[in-house]
């Protein structure tokens, strides 16, 4: 089997911008984690008890 080959420039544009856009999906990483915790724990406690379902116990 052929072995293809690879035309991808790894010069120091491609470098900074790859690292650039690891830096952009590590902080969606983190705002996406962030979110998955429904709130400030100190916003999430006052909310609970109230009496009150948080909203991914509502769904």
């Amino acid at each position: 089997m052929t072995r293809l080959g690879s035309r991808l420039r790894r010069d120091a544009a491609f470098e900074e911008n790859a690292r650039h856009h690891r830096a952009l999906a590590g902080e969606l990483r983190a705002r996406l984690a962030r979110i998955r915790e429904g709130g400030p724990p100190e916003a999430r406690r006052r909310h609970q008890e109230r009496g009150r379902l948080l909203v991914r116990e509502r769904i």
